[in-house]
């Protein structure tokens, strides 16, 4: 039971929509910068802001145009989208379930585990319930219910059906 089982995401389809607001973002900033430079000091703000936002929508298109991976195995679980991965041991794990009001799985880490530090857009930690949730169960390419088997059979007596609040 200690062979790592890996579930993929399907591959976001707004990468034609993530690219335009870039575009638009650059547009706006480079426009700024030039009308702050030529006639209007105030427009440099504009300009900067534009880039600024054309820099983090493209981050993030990139980050979800390849779409993200879960892994578990029996040492615990790891998500990840790109380079950045999200290791979570089962030591951790209080509970471990399905949310069926985002339908995602969702785990509540221990107390003294706390968070861990991660990026979005998975995993999302969700402060006032204290989880966080790993992946939606239908935006991925296998099954939903092959990937809860895999989830029940590693996670044992931390998995619940249904995880809601405590």
């Amino acid at each position: 039971m200690s062979e790592k089982v890996v579930f993929h995401s399907r591959k976001a389809r707004t990468l034609p929509v993530g690219l335009a607001a870039v575009l638009f973002s650059l547009a706006v900033g480079a426009g700024g910068i030039y009308a702050g430079l030529t006639s209007s000091p105030g427009m440099l703000i504009l300009g900067l802001a534009g880039l600024v936002a054309a820099a983090g929508i493209g981050r993030g298109v990139l980050q979800v145009k390849d779409g993200y991976r879960l892994a578990v195995d029996s040492a615990g679980l790891g998500v990840g989208v790109r380079g950045s991965v999200v290791e979570i041991p089962w030591s951790a794990v209080e509970r471990i379930g399905f949310d069926p009001a985002r339908h995602t799985i969702a785990v509540e880490p221990r107390a003294a585990y706390g968070r861990p530090r991660t990026r979005k857009p998975a995993p999302v930690w969700e402060a006032r319930r204290g989880l966080f949730h790993l992946c939606r169960v239908d935006a991925m390419t296998a099954e939903p219910e092959q990937i809860l088997d895999v989830l029940r059979r590693y996670g044992e007596g931390k998995w619940q059906e249904r995880l809601t609040a405590s």
